[in-house]
């Protein structure tokens, strides 16, 4: 079980609600969720979607304090589909104004992408086979300019909009959308275990060959009677990363026509150990701004309206991306191999991260990696 590269998936959403940036959230058409049941890697929570037949407007809507939220997007994924190829999917960004009103929207700049489980089409995402899919920027980096591509930093975080009485007004685009067009020829009905879009961090080499993978059974309690005999108590009957609906589990695809159980055994945890990771790979100077977001010299219709400045992204490093990104608690999409479709839901089990230098500019780290729900 080589671990190649791991990679991090951090949930958008996750940490956006943490620091309260989240401004208004919405589903529409009787869409039978609200949008906060869809996000924050909730894949437990049963949730049974409706979608009416030909229309493609907007069917959840979640906006944010500012652009540079959005503009931070470079994977988009779905959890635990059960729909077929009928079934078409989109995500865009929407520039809005007070109150909350759509005035334009922008599809993802899908080139440079790698696809899981799906495949993309006149901007509709079609998932493949039931199970989750995954859409990811495989240069979501550009080291020549220290800049991240994303899905969306392809265009401006703000337009001007003209009113009917001739004003302007500005729009940022600040909001993600979720369409679903049905052409099943029928109403349809079906659970999901939620979607997940944010950035990810690929770590810069292997973890150490001594790292350790244990499979935990915390749901069980066993108990010795005084006459001898074992009780067990099963808290709870199934792993993570498994919803109790076709297709069982939230990202591998699910053959089909198989309609049994696949039940998960116990909790992974991986035990890893980094060394040799340069000064730059795991946390870089922030002497000259936050960590989290960079800022630029100001730029024409750029930047945010509180900051002289345009948005330059999250720098590309452990600590940024990552250990920002889940405020080391919240949830995130692990690929424990990054050369290998394997992804399922955990959190870091420790309350600190602490790092030696090895040789000048160079460090070590671990880190506990616990699944969830």
């Amino acid at each position: 079980m080589k671990l190649v590269k791991p990679r991090f998936f951090i949930d958008m959403p996750s940490l956006a609600q943490s620091v309260g940036a989240i401004s208004y959230a919405e589903t529409f058409e009787d869409l039978g969720v609200n949008a906060y049941d869809l996000h924050f890697l909730n894949y437990k929570k049963p949730k049974n979607i409706k979608v009416i037949l030909g229309t493609t407007m907007p069917k959840m809507v979640m906006a944010f304090s500012d652009s540079r939220w959005t503009k931070c997007i470079d994977y988009f994924g779905m959890m635990a589909q059960s729909f077929d190829q009928n079934m078409k999917f989109a995500i865009n960004e929407a520039y809005i104004i007070e109150p909350n009103q759509d005035v334009n929207d922008t599809f993802p700049n899908y080139d440079n992408c790698e696809f899981f489980n799906c495949e993309v089409s006149s901007n509709q995402i079609t998932a493949s086979q039931t199970g989750g899919f995954l859409i990811r920027k495989t240069n979501n980096y550009d080291t020549n300019a220290d800049l991240p591509v994303t899905f969306f930093n392809h265009t401006d975080d703000r337009m001007e909009v003209q009113q009917d009485d001739g004003t302007k007004i500005t729009a940022k685009a600040r909001q993600i959308n979720l369409t679903a067009l049905n052409l099943t020829g029928t109403e349809v009905r079906k659970p999901i275990g939620g979607i997940t879009y944010g950035w990810h961090y690929t770590m810069p080499h292997s973890a150490n060959l001594e790292y350790n993978y244990t499979v935990e059974y915390d749901g069980i309690d066993i108990t010795q009677t005084k006459g001898g005999n074992t009780l067990y108590n099963k808290r709870h009957t199934t792993g993570a990363s498994y919803v109790d609906y076709p297709p069982y589990q939230i990202f591998r695809p699910h053959p089909s026509g198989i309609s049994h159980p696949e039940a998960n055994s116990g909790r992974k945890v991986w035990d890893l150990t980094f060394s040799y990771i340069s000064e730059t790979d795991y946390q870089q100077d922030y002497s000259s701004g936050n960590s989290m977001w960079r800022w630029d010299a100001v730029q024409e219709g750029g930047g945010d309206d509180n900051i002289a400045g345009g948005w330059s992204g999250i720098r590309n490093d452990f600590t940024s991306r990552v250990l920002y990104g889940t405020q080391g608690y919240l949830p995130f999409v692990f690929q424990p191999d990054s050369t290998k479709d394997y992804y399922t839901v955990c959190k870091f089990d420790q309350n600190s991260f602490s790092c030696t230098q090895q040789a000048p500019d160079l460090w070590q780290f671990s880190c506990k990696i616990k699944e969830t729900w």
